[in-house]
């Protein structure tokens, strides 16, 4: 059951453009579909406004975006959710380099 359920909601991500989709021969060819989904992961706010992913073709990648022109808005949740992301993984003993120049 609870393959099924990721599965289900991998396809919907899937549907809604969040993730590649599995079987692309490009994808394949650059080694990108190993280890999938074991070493890789999506996670999102409920509203789907705000994402990390984790291995899917960058180590990490932090997105927020949202419909309309509220750009303030946009860049304040990506703002809270990088330092999320850095304080959760300081609690691990990860920490993430930021580069003032990229």
């Amino acid at each position: 059951k609870q393959w099924y359920q990721r599965r289900v909601r991998g396809q919907q991500l899937v549907d809604d453009h969040f993730l590649f989709v599995s079987g692309d021969r490009n994808l394949i060819a650059a080694g990108m579909e190993r280890d999938w989904p074991e070493g890789r992961g999506i996670f999102h706010n409920q509203e789907k406004s705000f994402l990390v992913w984790v291995n899917e073709e960058d180590q990490t990648r932090i997105i927020s975006m949202q419909k309309g022109g509220d750009v303030r808005e946009v860049f304040s949740r990506l703002a809270r959710g990088i330092e999320a992301v850095r304080q959760s993984g300081g609690q691990t003993g990860i920490t993430y380099d930021i580069s003032n120049k990229h």
